[in-house]
Order: C-alpha cells, then structure tokens, then sequence
C-alpha cells in the first residue's frame, strides 16, 4: 500500500509539472514512508501521535533520580575520624550503644563532632573559659540559667540520649528537643578516725569514715531553648 501510495503522488507531481501543490505531495509521501515501515517504538519512550497522517512524535521519559551515596566503609574507622560511622560503631541494640559511646568518649575531651550540626554560638560570641568533662554540659553552668547566645536544643552529651536514639521514644524525643540524661557519682573513703558519724568532719562527702556511699544521683529532663539564633522566640523548661 506505502508503495502504490507513492507511486500516485509521483504521477501527480509530474503532471502539474512539480508546482507548490506537488512538491507539497511529495513532501507528504516522504513523511508517510517512514510510518508504514518503521518499528515499533522502544520500550522506554512514550509515543504520541497527532493525526494518524501525521509522522510520531517521541517524547523521552523522565531521567531517573540518582542513585543515594553508598554508606561509608566503616570497618575500623573511629567516628572521631568520619562522623557517619557513629551508628555502624554503636550498634543497635540500647545496651550496646550506652556502653560502647563511653567507650568511645573515654580519654577524650569531648563526644566526636557532627559536621553537619548548628554553628553552636553567636558569631563573635567569646568561647567557653574551660571544658566541662565530665560533666555532659556544653558550656560551664553557673546554676539555673542557660547562658546566652550558646544554649542549643539536644547539645547535652547525654549517653543515655544516644542509646535511645534509634527507637521511636528517642526519635520522638529527639524531634521535640527533649533530653533526658544525668549521673552517678558513688564514693567512699579511708580513715584513721572510728568516729561516726561525723568523725571527717567538715568534708562533705567524707562526712563519715570508712564508709561507702551515694553522693550524687542527678537526674535532668528539660527542654533547652535555641539561643544562639535571633528570628524567632524560642522556649524551654527543665526539671532536676
């Protein structure tokens, strides 16, 4: 049929002697040449035809979004060296992740650094007189107050924190800003003194000779409010 179809519009244009209206035609039967004997269309392309005279149009589909950075060969690597090794260095489940972070922080100055974590103090803000470990504070507290320009939400070192953190009451405390965290401080003591109690006096907590005892169970879960930006109001509570 292509061929015969061919054939006629050839004729037609050689009697009108190749005029407007038979180069036109022979235009057309170029256009429907391909038509006829074309294959069919790949699989990836969506074909969308106008007119069944008209000659396929090919619209390419959409690329496809890149494929997620592989994770990080962790084998080995300290989160102190590459952040991203954290989780693969902590493990799952909440046990392991408590021990395993003070055993990470041990013998440091401090937890390993989160690129990817809020300018932690004004711009021109003076820096902290001294590090606080073993305290889980970021900044030296005075007692009942943050202090300005430096209070993060979720800045406190907490090991308790990072153990939870991949359950649902971590994530959900995590997207909310509430910490829970603390310490415990037990201690104990040799003397020459038998007195008791209150043969050491005035120490504190050697009140009492040979004696093992309690001096600290601190408990903190608060809300800290973000006072390092300056667009918004922000709030926070605390409890101890």
């Amino acid at each position: 049929m292509g061929t015969g179809l061919r054939m006629t519009l050839a004729g037609a244009a050689a009697l009108v002697g190749m005029s407007p209206i038979a180069a036109g035609a022979q235009t057309l039967a170029s256009n429907l040449a391909p038509i006829v004997a074309s294959p069919a269309p790949p699989a990836a392309m969506t074909t969308v035809s106008a007119t069944p005279q008209s000659p396929s149009v090919l619209v390419a589909q959409a690329p496809a979004a890149a494929a997620p950075a592989a994770p990080p060969n962790c084998a080995g690597v300290s989160p102190y060296d590459n952040y991203q090794c954290l989780d693969a260095y902590l493990g799952d489940d909440i046990w392991d992740r408590l021990i395993n972070y003070y055993k990470l922080e041990w013998g440091q100055a401090g937890p390993p650094s989160d690129p990817n974590s809020p300018t932690p103090r004004r711009a021109g803000w003076p820096t902290t007189p001294q590090t606080t470990p073993p305290m889980p504070f970021t900044e030296w507290p005075y007692g009942g107050a943050n202090p300005i320009g430096v209070t993060l939400p979720n800045s406190i070192d907490s090991p308790l924190m990072v153990a939870i953190a991949n359950t649902s009451v971590g994530e959900w405390m995590n997207e909310n800003h509430l910490q829970l965290y603390g310490w415990i401080d037990p201690g104990f003591n040799v003397s020459s003194n038998t007195v008791r109690p209150g043969g050491n006096a005035p120490i504190a907590y050697s009140y009492t000779p040979n004696t093992v005892q309690l001096d600290q169970f601190v408990t903190y879960f608060e809300r800290q409010a973000d006072e390092v930006q300056q667009d918004h109001i922000d709030w926070g509570f605390g409890h101890r």
